[in-house]
């Protein structure tokens, strides 16, 4: 099995690299509010992680969509 990561450059498109940057900055920004001594339970860190969460889902569901058309090629 493939995962949307393992994908070559080349099948990712615009927007795709657009959510991954996102996806890398709420990653980020995570990290800083967790070093910077705020629990889980912060305001800040579980906006941030359910932020992250969203944009890993709508990423997620990108990737089986590839995938199933992919199949759908394949079959067609």
């Amino acid at each position: 099995m493939r995962f949307y990561f393992d994908i070559p450059t080349n099948e990712i498109s615009l927007s795709d690299e657009i959510l991954l940057d996102e996806i890398e900055k709420a990653r980020e920004q995570l990290q800083e509010a967790l070093e910077e001594g705020k629990t889980f339970t912060d305001a800040e860190v579980i906006e941030l992680s359910q932020r992250l969460d969203e944009y890993l889902v709508e990423i997620q569901k990108k990737r089986l969509l590839k995938k199933a058309i992919l199949e759908i090629d394949i079959a067609g």
